[in-house]
């Protein structure tokens, strides 16, 4: 196998994990927040903290791993 072939796999799979890690923090984060992870029930907890740090963050770190 050649060395570009597996820094590529390499890279693919660094990259695909930590975006994997992000997402996962970013809906724990909410699911600390709101308590619910059904899309009715995060519209509620989102109305209901409008301008919180958590749910900024949470917004954030779903945005990053995607």
């Amino acid at each position: 196998m050649r060395s570009s072939a597996l820094e590529g796999a390499l890279n693919f799979t660094v990259t695909n994990t930590i975006g994997a890690y992000l997402i996962m923090a970013g809906i724990g984060l909410i699911y600390v927040r709101v308590g619910a992870l059904d899309f009715s029930a995060l519209q509620l907890g989102v109305l209901k903290y409008p301008h919180d740090a958590v749910v900024d963050a949470a917004f954030a770190l779903l945005t990053m791993g995607f």
